[in-house]
């Protein structure tokens, strides 16, 4: 795309998507963060043991569904 004499990148909304899940599964593996959540970890230290941010973790928490694992691991031992 041509603006003002510059080229500019327009990006497609799914890949960037697509692109910040992979990211995040990488740097942050669903069973690791399962286990730092059984262990009780805050996000901040969750955020130091992957390197991540603390947005990152969040994401993490909320789109890969690792609380529901954990609640089910909770249950399953009482």
């Amino acid at each position: 795309m041509k603006h003002l004499g510059l080229y500019l990148r327009s990006y497609d909304k799914i890949h960037e998507n697509e692109a910040s899940w992979l990211g995040g599964c990488l740097q942050i593996p669903f069973d690791g963060l399962v286990s730092a959540l059984l262990k009780n970890k805050t996000h901040d230290q969750i955020a130091l043991q992957f390197l991540a941010s603390l947005e990152m973790v969040k994401y993490r928490i909320n789109k890969s569904g690792a609380i529901n694992k954990v609640n089910f691991i909770k249950n399953k031992k009482s």
